[in-house]
């Protein structure tokens, strides 16, 4: 990921300890309340941060949808790496991707849908980034997908849509 969330502190075992807070709380508020109606002051008080020092840990509110984006793509790209493991048939390579990715969306689909509802509160810097990640997980994909049509495991097709109209 490119972007980077604005932070004072210089210990980043700190820094990732807190924002880990500053996640945990925004999963829980966000998901009972919204994105919008939840206060910086409700966060704080959740995260057992106090307000004031969030501020060392945060740029603004805006950062803490990125922060949920980021460590939700953690915890996605670790499950699919951990069930990838060292297999090499793109096959099963490929159907453990899927299974991981299906998991790991319902298991933390309060925090997909927080990403989805709010893009619009998002500025360029985010979308950016945002894209760009996600750029990078759909080559996963195609590399897969080029392996196993390498290995003639899969027939080859155009792999990206496009638009025929």
């Amino acid at each position: 990921m490119s972007k980077q969330i604005a932070t004072t502190i210089k210990n980043s075992d700190l820094v990732r300890r807190r924002q880990n807070q500053i996640f945990e709380a925004a999963r829980k508020l966000f998901s009972e309340k919204g994105y919008h109606t939840t206060t910086l002051r409700e966060l704080s008080k959740e995260a057992g941060i106090g307000l004031g020092n969030m501020y060392s840990y945060i740029g603004n509110k805006k950062d803490i949808l990125y922060l949920i984006y980021q460590k939700t793509s953690e915890i996605r790209l670790r499950e699919i790496d951990k069930r990838m493991g060292d297999v090499s048939d793109p096959l099963k390579k490929l159907k453990m991707m899927i299974e991981a990715e299906i998991e790991t969306m319902d298991r933390y689909q309060d925090l997909v849908m927080i990403i989805y509802q709010e893009t619009h509160a998002m500025d360029r810097t985010f979308m950016k980034s945002m894209l760009s990640a996600e750029e990078g997980h759909v080559r996963r994909y195609e590399k897969i997908l080029k392996e196993g049509i390498v290995k003639g495991i899969f027939k080859p097709l155009e792999l990206r849509y496009k638009d025929q109209t």
